[in-house]
């Protein structure tokens, strides 16, 4: 989908982003959990996963079910985790049904680590375990919290899975990918990412695939990497090799 992303840190403000996805944050620094509260209140959208806050920054673990700091955001508590073997799967099934049309598959997979969790009766249950002792517990949850939402994933998913949640978030809150465009799949192995200063955007695309592939530009860019200046200019079909790379390059 080729969001441009941000790596940030615990400590690092949340203002001005819209979506936090913060999986597995199993060590909550100091003052997190209120910026992650304060985010949402505030509009933002953020999604944790099992096993988060579990532990506050000198390892001492917190008591009264994970994740502790963060429970009155996420909507829920995690009774307990279970790690599976590496030929063990759960079944997952999407019981909201106004979720189809973005989570076509009948069935899903978890995989390694099922949680149990218990959600409070303003969250919302959008997928559950669909066998075993965890039948019918949630694996997706939504919890409305002020003016934002924040989701919960209670067990290691399948690619399929975190691909239709991840498109599912980015067309609810309308990103664009590194084009300014709606956010939509790329072929497997295309990858955009932008970053501009105060006078151009520079977008990097690359193909991790090892075959030629073919992008459609929508406007004009510069190729920074073109040694003829003939061919600087680019737009429309472009042809990327195995593990190439453009440099493109347009002035804001």
């Amino acid at each position: 989908m080729c969001v441009s992303t941000w790596r940030l840190h615990e400590t690092c403000s949340l203002d001005g982003y819209s979506l936090v996805l913060a999986p597995m944050t199993y060590m909550l620094r100091d003052g997190f959990a209120e910026r992650v509260q304060e985010f949402v209140h505030k509009g933002g959208t953020f999604v944790s996963t099992y096993w988060s806050g579990v532990v506050n920054e000198t390892a001492l673990c917190f008591l009264g079910g994970f994740p502790v700091p963060l429970k009155d955001v996420m909507g829920l508590w995690e009774e307990e985790i279970d790690s599976l073997g590496d030929d063990h799967t759960v079944p997952v099934k999407i019981v909201d049904k106004g979720l189809e049309a973005v989570f076509p598959e009948a069935q899903y997979t978890a995989r390694q680590l099922c949680a149990i969790v218990h959600p409070q009766e303003d969250t919302e249950v959008l997928a559950s375990y669909a066998a075993e002792f965890y039948h019918d517990c949630p694996v997706l949850t939504r919890h409305p919290y002020g003016k934002g939402n924040a989701y919960y994933v209670a067990a290691r998913m399948d690619g399929e899975f975190v691909d239709s949640l991840v498109q599912m978030l980015l067309k609810k809150l309308n990103l664009p990918n590194a084009f300014n465009e709606p956010a939509q799949r790329f072929a497997p192995g295309i990858s955009a990412l932008e970053r501009h200063n105060d006078q151009y955007r520079y977008i990097f695309l690359s193909n991790y695939a090892d075959n030629e592939q073919t992008f459609m530009l929508n406007e004009v860019y510069e190729d920074m990497l073109a040694t003829d200046e003939a061919k600087r200019h680019v737009t429309g079909l472009v042809h990327i090799p195995a593990y190439g790379i453009y440099v493109l390059r347009q002035k804001l």
